[in-house]
C-alpha cells in the first residue's frame, strides 16, 4: 500500500510539473490563453500552487484585457499580499479602472495606521491620477505627501517624484514656438 501511495503521488507531481512547464511555455510564447488554460488545470490538479499561480493568472487575465477573472484573482492574491489595497488598486489601474484604483487608495489611506503606511499610497495614488490623466491631482497628492512625510529622506524621495512628475508634463506639453511662431494678441 505505501509503495502505491507513493507511486500515486509522483505520477500527480509529474503531472502538476507538466502542467507548470506548459504554461510557462505558452505564457513565453505569448500564447496568453494557452497559459491560462494550462494554469487553471495545474491549479484543479495541485492547490498548493495558489500562492504562485493566481499572480500569474492575475498578470494574464490583465494582458487579456480580462477584468473580471482578473480581480477575481486579485482578489484571491490580495489576501496573502502585505498592502491587499495597494495590491488591488495596481490591478484596477492597470486595467484601466482608475476611479477604482483611486477609491481603493483613498480607502487604504484612511485606514493607514502612520505616516510611514501612507506615503506609499499617496505616491501610488499620486500615480494612479496621472495615468488617469489628471496630473493637477497627482501634484497635489505629492505635494501633500511631501507635507506629510516622516523625515527629510521621505521628503526628499517625493520632491524626486513631483520633479519626475514636472518632467514628464513638460515633455508631453512640447516645446515652446519659436518666437516667430508664436501668435502675439493685442
Amino acid at each position: 500500500m505505501p509503495a502505491t501511495r507513493s507511486l500515486v503521488a509522483a505520477t500527480h507531481a509529474a503531472a502538476a510539473d507538466t502542467l507548470a512547464r506548459r504554461a510557462a511555455a505558452a505564457e513565453r510564447a505569448g500564447r496568453l490563453r494557452d497559459a491560462v488554460a494550462a494554469y487553471t488545470a495545474l491549479l484543479e490538479q495541485d492547490t498548493a500552487a495558489e500562492p504562485v499561480v493566481a499572480s500569474r493568472l492575475v498578470e494574464l487575465h490583465v494582458r487579456l484585457d480580462e477584468p473580471v477573472p482578473a480581480l477575481a484573482w486579485a482578489a484571491r492574491v490580495a489576501r496573502r499580499h502585505p498592502e491587499p489595497a495597494a495590491f488591488l488598486a495596481g490591478v484596477y489601474a492597470r486595467l484601466g479602472l482608475f476611479t477604482d484604483a483611486e477609491m481603493a487608495l483613498r480607502q487604504a489611506l484612511r485606514e493607514a495606521p502612520d505616516a510611514a503606511r501612507r506615503l506609499p499610497l499617496m505616491w501610488q495614488l499620486a500615480e494612479t491620477q496621472e495615468q488617469a490623466g489628471d496630473s493637477g491631482a497627482a501634484r497635489e497628492t505629492l505635494r501633500l505627501a511631501q507635507r506629510t512625510a516622516g523625515d527629510a529622506r521621505q521628503r526628499e524621495a517625493t520632491e524626486r517624484r513631483l520633479e519626475t512628475l514636472r518632467a514628464r508634463q513638460t515633455i508631453k506639453a512640447g516645446p515652446d514656438p519659436a518666437p516667430e511662431q508664436r501668435e502675439e494678441h493685442p
